[in-house]
């Protein structure tokens, strides 16, 4: 959009001291004429004009928003009973947004017809343009605005059956309409707030704003195209609506200055966009709009607070303003000019809201926890804090910044006061308060106070899985924290669990059914006395695809390495390493060749293609510790090979549920089989009525089977 001014009317040394006086024509600007497409959707649910752009997948939340300028806000049939479609999705009603007789009518994550939510005094006109928004959260809240502003609140559903996209209508062959103007539509993966809404909803956006799903300015002016610039691709098909030239459209819309992109402030010390409690903010993103050099900022954003004698290019690293005495939102208006070049002012805003609303802390108010013999005992925060928040202000939810634990009588209990956490070295009952700080700054401790009562070990460490990761070696998902030397350890609740260095010597192991412990590294050995096996342990699959450049030697990433001495896989229980060699066309079994199989224990199998021999025998018959080899590389259809697995028992092995290092099949058209893996037992004594197997994958059609792997 060209909006520069004549350079004749003035000398460019005057421009910034002209605009600011509305000089040389620079008087409240036109609308700005451009095309946009008019949707003639006149006969009920019979028409069938629209833009549709396909199918954009599920999305728990979204923001929906578009211009629209109505020739009719009330009509006949559906139109009477329906209303005017501006966003619809054909499978359910996750996102259908309508006008109707003046007000703005949504269904959001619903199922049926009925289920929607109408606003009261939108005061929609005709032949007027209007501002629409819908934000949503499935199983969440749902909000309508217009023109900004919040008209109404209401209960999301739980459908998330998107469907097709359409704009005009609620699906192709079901009308329901627009009869007029719709422009600028943009699609959010996220709720927007009303503070952000009012922000763009005047500016043309750049499309690379995060979290856009569609960006559909529909001022192309020609074509059957209407052009998505959010870089998704989702461009929309035009079936029916016609371009037409708009004198007048809503972008600086009977004002002195063009819009331009908003500008970011910050909580000096949380770093929130969208907070503060501070009377200074920091600014931390301040985009200048091209064509312009010089800027000023304001505390109001009339055209007479700007100062000729202001004007500069150094953006300032932070902003003061008067401490509010309550709530309120807080903005600032840079002005942009050109210090050689004569062009029309523009002004963007930034905003942030200052809040004094603390956070809630919410604490559970009794807790138990072990302590180790000898050892000191952590309270941790996951075990105090039981779903504390920022707070909300604005009708938003606040972010909680920080948060600690603190001992609740003097002298404090607290051998590590500068962590989180709260350390103590002896049993007993220990009152703890939690304190929070929310985006804004604000502070807050629990009113009512955690009894933590410090106990003796049962002699059992339990995955509680609360950490942050799936970590082995984090200390928050254990009851006494990370498993040492020897503990008693059970893994026996959700999340499952990954081992990425050895463990302590522990004194016993037991994953117990339907759990699962991943390992990842050659070196990661489990070590316990006593094993038992009840669920699954598996190992991390090989990506490796060369061999070690200075020895020439293919080196494995994974491995199930158990050590101790009594190892039981109990009926059900599972160690597994299926597929999880080395990938196709990788090992030292594999072949570069067309459709051979891997080999390991034996020579692969040749593939159907000419000269397709298999790859060769490899690894030690009495120590194999090599995984298996993946499928030949010419083909892009074979698969990996079986992975690895040693036990090292000084006692008993016994095994009545599985211990499998599988190569997979080849995979349709032609491709070779995967070799099986390795499987290393050292123990004295090995029983049981379970299985143990090293199977090398089969080749479809012309691909060549593989060898069975090495069991000892």
């Amino acid at each position: 959009m060209n909006r520069k001014r004549n350079r004749d009317c003035v000398g460019s040394v005057m421009v910034m001291v002209i605009i600011s006086v509305g000089l040389c024509g620079v008087g409240r600007s036109a609308w700005a004429a451009e095309s946009a497409l008019d949707f003639n959707n006149v006969h009920d649910s019979k028409d069938d004009q629209h833009v549709q752009f396909g199918n954009i997948g599920s999305h728990a939340e979204y923001t929906a928003e578009a211009w629209i300028n109505p020739r009719r806000i009330s009509g006949n049939g559906d139109h009477a009973s329906h209303g005017f479609t501006i966003f619809g999705t054909a499978n359910d009603y996750s996102l259908w947004l309508l006008h109707r007789d003046g007000e703005i009518k949504a269904f959001a994550y619903e199922g049926g017809t009925t289920a929607y939510t109408e606003t009261n005094g939108a005061g929609i006109e005709t032949n007027t343009f209007t501002h629409v928004a819908l934000t949503a959260v499935q199983n969440g809240t749902a909000q309508i605005y217009v023109n900004g502003a919040l008209m109404e609140t209401f209960d999301a559903g739980s459908r998330n059956n998107w469907g097709n996209l359409a704009l005009g209508v609620l699906r192709a062959g079901r009308g329901i309409g627009m009869d007029g103007i719709i422009m600028e539509a943009r699609l959010w993966d996220h709720v927007r707030s009303e503070t952000e809404i009012q922000d763009l909803m005047y500016v043309r956006l750049s499309g690379d704003e995060e979290g856009l799903l569609g960006y559909w300015p529909m001022n192309e002016g020609e074509g059957d195209t209407a052009y998505d610039l959010s870089g998704n691709d989702r461009d929309g098909s035009i079936n029916g609506p016609t371009w037409v030239f708009l004198e007048e459209n809503p972008f600086a819309a009977g004002e002195d200055f063009l819009r331009a992109l908003p500008f970011t402030l910050a909580d000096i010390e949380t770093g929130s966009n969208g907070f503060t409690n501070s009377n200074e903010v920091d600014i931390v993103d301040f985009p200048i709009p091209d064509g312009y050099d010089q800027f000023q900022i304001t505390e109001d954003g009339d055209v007479g607070a700007i100062d000729a004698g202001a004007w500069t290019n150094v953006v300032p690293d932070s902003l003061e303003f008067t401490q509010p005495s309550g709530d309120t939102n807080i903005t600032f208006y840079a002005w942009f000019t050109n210090a050689t070049e004569s062009v029309e002012l523009s002004r963007s805003l930034g905003t942030i809201f200052y809040t004094e609303v603390a956070p809630v802390p919410l604490v559970n108010e009794t807790v138990a926890i072990e302590r180790l013999p000898g050892q000191n005992a952590v309270i941790y925060l996951w075990q105090i804090d039981i779903g504390s928040s920022g707070g909300v202000a604005a009708g938003r939810e606040m972010a909680v910044f920080d948060r600690k634990l603190l001992c609740a009588e003097e002298p404090s209990c607290d051998l590590t006061p500068d962590d989180p956490f709260i350390t103590v070295d002896d049993y007993g009952d220990y009152p703890i308060v939690l304190w929070l700080q929310n985006e804004a700054g604000n502070t807050a401790v629990s009113a009512t106070t955690s009894m933590v009562s410090v106990i003796e070990y049962s002699g059992t460490n339990v995955w509680t899985g609360e950490g942050l990761t799936d970590s082995w070696h984090d200390p928050v998902n254990w009851s006494v924290g990370i498993p040492q030397a020897g503990q008693h350890v059970r893994i026996d609740s959700a999340p499952d669990a990954r081992l990425t260095n050895a463990t302590a010597a522990l004194a016993s192991f037991r994953i117990t059914s339907g759990r699962t412990l991943t390992v990842e590294g050659w070196h990661s050995a489990l070590e316990a006395t006593e094993m038992t096996i009840e669920g699954t342990i598996t190992h991390a699959a090989q990506t490796v695809t060369e061999p070690d450049p200075e020895t020439g030697e293919w080196v494995p990433q994974h491995r199930i390495w158990l050590k101790g001495s009594d190892v039981t896989v109990a009926g059900g229980g599972r160690l597994q390493a299926n597929f999880l060699g080395y990938v196709r066309g990788a090992g030292p079994g594999s072949v570069s060749r067309d459709r051979g199989g891997a080999g390991h224990a034996g020579d692969g199998g040749r593939g159907g293609a000419q000269h397709a021999w298999g790859g060769t025998a490899y690894g030690d018959p009495v120590n194999p510790w090599q995984p298996g080899s993946g499928g030949a590389g010419g083909s892009g259809n074979s698969r990996p090979g079986g992975g690895a697995i040693r036990i090292e028992a000084t006692g008993q092995v016994t095994v009545d549920g599985e211990i499998t290092a599988n190569g997979q099949n080849g995979a349709s058209t032609h491709g070779s089989g995967g070799s099986g893996g390795s499987i290393w037992i050292n123990t004295h004594t090995i029983q049981g009525t379970g299985l143990i197997a090293a199977r090398g994958g089969g080749g479809d059609r012309q691909g060549g089977q593989a060898s069975g792997g090495r069991i000892a």
